[in-house]
C-alpha cells in the first residue's frame, strides 16, 4: 500500500506555499512492516518503491523527459538538479502533468511523444532532491516552474485506508492503492 505526503496546508504538505508545486504529492510504498525499505534503508534497493512502474495518468504530449541523472544514496539529496529525472506531460486540457525522483537511465518517453493513458513514463527512483526512493507527482497551470500555479488533482477511483472513493484528493498519512492492483 502506498503512503501519501500531500494536502491543503504547510503541516499536511510540505509542498504547499511553493506556488506551483503547492498540491504535489510525495508517494512512497510501505511495506508489511509499515516501512518504506525491507531490512536497513541503505540502499536503494532496500526500498519497496524504488523501480516500480510510473505509468502515464492520461493522454498526453510529452513536453519534457530528463534521464541520465544519477540516484542518490539514501539519506543524501542532489540539489545541482531538484527533480532529478523527470517527465512532464500536456493535457488536451492544458495540465502540465509532473513527475519527479525517476530512476536513472528508465526514462521510457521523449520530448514530442504522444502518449496514451497507461504507457510506461519510467521507473520510480531516487534523484534529484530526494532523500529515499518515491514518486514526486504535482498538476501545475503552464509548463514553466516561474509563471505556473498548481492544480488540485482527484483521483476518478482510488482506495484509501481500504475503502473505495471517487473524486478524491488524498492528504498526509492516508494509505493509498490502485483499484487495478
Amino acid at each position: 500500500m502506498d503512503s501519501i505526503l500531500g494536502g491543503d496546508s504547510k503541516a499536511l504538505n510540505q509542498h504547499n506555499g511553493i506556488k506551483f508545486q503547492q498540491y504535489a504529492f510525495d508517494i512512497v510504498i510501505n511495506g508489511s512492516n509499515n516501512r518504506s525499505y525491507r531490512t536497513n534503508g541503505r540502499s536503494n534497493i532496500d526500498y519497496y518503491a524504488f523501480g516500480e512502474k510510473i505509468i502515464a495518468p492520461a493522454d498526453a504530449t510529452v513536453v519534457l523527459a530528463v534521464d541520465g541523472i544519477a540516484d542518490n544514496i539514501p539519506g543524501q539529496v542532489n540539489t545541482m538538479y531538484i527533480p532529478g529525472n523527470a517527465v512532464m506531460l500536456k493535457t488536451a486540457n492544458n495540465e502540465y502533468l509532473f513527475f519527479a525522483h525517476l530512476k536513472q537511465n528508465t526514462v521510457n518517453v521523449k520530448e514530442g511523444d504522444m502518449i496514451k493513458q497507461g504507457q510506461l513514463l519510467g521507473r520510480c527512483g531516487n534523484s534529484g532532491n530526494s532523500s529515499e526512493p518515491h514518486l514526486h507527482f504535482h498538476i501545475q497551470d503552464a509548463m514553466s516552474f516561474d509563471t505556473a500555479t498548481g492544480i488540485k488533482c482527484y483521483f476518478d477511483h482510488i482506495n484509501v485506508n481500504k475503502q473505495m472513493s471517487d473524486d478524491h484528493s488524498p492528504i498526509k498519512g492516508e494509505k493509498i492503492k490502485n483499484i487495478k492492483d
